[in-house]
């Protein structure tokens, strides 16, 4: 019986701390044009990958950098509809990394979401200051084309 015991308390020890609740914002300019990866049939299609890098800022000045992949997993059905789009982003800060996933709604031929546009994805991990944060991240495409993210971590 005392294994047992003793390796709930080793891994216990081992776990890596949660964040405490925490807000962090990121802002940056009109998001630069991406590498496209035309992976499917020629021309638009599923499966095509569009790939992003790019600086920002956070809330204190501070600078970071965004990486993303998009990968477009169905085209919209009617002129008015949009594709549905897989992201994936990795925000790197001075101490750490924050890492996100989700959907979202893209104007069929646009890189980005329409301005004036809402996005939320889940903040599934990090690095450094920012081991084992969980979350979400809200992204708002503002009018003049500029980009704020809002991270809500616990």
């Amino acid at each position: 019986m005392i294994r047992p015991v003793f390796l709930a308390l080793s891994l216990g020890l081992a776990a890596t701390p949660a964040l405490a609740e925490v807000s962090i914002s990121v802002v940056h300019d009109a998001v630069p044009a991406p590498v496209l990866l035309d992976l499917g049939p020629e021309g638009p299609s599923p499966g095509d990958q569009r790939i992003f890098s790019f600086p920002g800022t956070d809330s204190t000045g501070q600078p970071v950098h965004m990486y993303g992949v998009m990968t477009t997993l169905a085209l919209a059905g009617a002129a008015d509809a949009f594709d549905v789009r897989s992201n994936a982003m990795t925000f790197a800060f001075a101490g750490g990394t924050i890492l996100t996933q989700g959907l979202g709604l893209y104007p069929p031929q646009g890189s980005t979401l329409a301005a004036e546009t809402v996005l939320e994805r889940a903040v599934i991990g990090g690095t450094g200051e920012f081991a084992g944060a969980r979350g979400t991240l809200v992204s708002r495409h503002l009018p003049d084309d500029t980009w704020e993210h809002e991270f809500h971590l616990h």
